[in-house]
């Protein structure tokens, strides 16, 4: 039965199991992975790569792994690995393929991440997600790491794909005991989908891991762009506890962006000020 990562996944989480997965360039190999399949009665995910293009071309073992799938007794993703060229993962679409990992991590930033976003287009025609490297120059064995993943929920949170990042997110709260930005992009995450009340949680998180760490490099800044987003995040829900950070950290804010080289400046800093600056103004009047 031919079906989607999803679907191979779902069943992964519902019985608490991994799903074996394999690359398959030969009808031998591949033959033997289904049969395997169909002996322990789980689903399987079989793979070809871009670099089995020489012994094995997509035009010619593509369609066999597509039909196979259709075929098989268990659930079958049939997956492109490391597609590193556009018009390859097309080619794997158009003949079915069930999953797609685009691998732009041997170009510079910019260009992966504008690839990234044409593949996710032309997945979604075929109801499809993208499974995509953005390491600009992290290698292959640490895409699985906690790091890359946390590095993955702040690429996540500028693109504003909240669901994945949260998803991400909340898998790594309490994994890694000394990275705040793990809580501070999950408050973010909280924020743009107005879950106000869990945003400041986070953030307040964020911040007293931040205090205890011993991190001496920018202390000041962070510390004073965290309380800045927790003030904005309070702001939804009590403004009374939003006033107090305000009171506290204005004057510092204030002389923190007098000081600064715009071109290196914190943003959540200054889009802080900028939007506060009305309220401090009628606060101090009221007052």
């Amino acid at each position: 039965m031919l079906v989607t990562m999803n679907e191979v996944l779902q069943y992964a989480n519902e019985k608490n199991i991994a799903i074996g997965s394999f690359n398959t360039p030969t009808l031998e190999n591949l033959m033997a992975v289904l049969e395997a399949s169909e002996e322990k009665n789980v689903p399987v995910i079989i793979m070809h790569a871009e670099l089995h293009e020489p012994i094995a071309p997509l035009s010619i073992i593509g369609p066999v792994m597509v039909e196979l799938a259709k075929r098989s007794k268990t659930k079958v993703c049939v997956h492109l690995d490391h597609g590193e060229h556009l018009d390859y993962i097309k080619q794997a679409l158009e003949l079915g393929f069930t999953s797609v990992m685009y691998d732009g991590s041997s170009l510079d930033y910019e260009t992966n991440v504008q690839n990234t976003k044409i593949c996710v287009e032309m997945a979604k025609k075929y109801s499809l997600k993208v499974l995509d490297l953005l390491e600009k120059s992290l290698g292959e064995n640490n895409f699985y790491t906690t790091s890359y993943k946390a590095y993955l929920l702040e690429r996540l949170v500028t693109w504003k794909d909240l669901q994945t990042g949260y998803r991400i997110g909340k898998s790594l709260i309490g994994y890694n005991n000394s990275d705040y930005s793990i809580e501070e992009n999950v408050a973010k995450i909280c924020y743009m989908s107005k879950d106000y009340r869990h945003a400041v949680e986070y953030q307040s998180k964020a911040l007293k891991k931040y205090q205890i760490s011993e991190q001496t490099f920018n202390k000041e800044e962070d510390e004073l762009a965290l309380l800045c987003n927790l003030c904005r995040y309070y702001w939804n829900i009590d403004h009374q506890k939003s006033l107090l950070i305000i009171n506290k950290i204005y004057n510092q804010a204030k002389s923190y962006l007098s000081n600064i080289n715009y071109k290196f400046v914190n943003k959540d800093i200054l889009n802080w000020y900028k939007d506060f600056m009305p309220i401090v103004g009628c606060y101090t009047q009221n007052d």
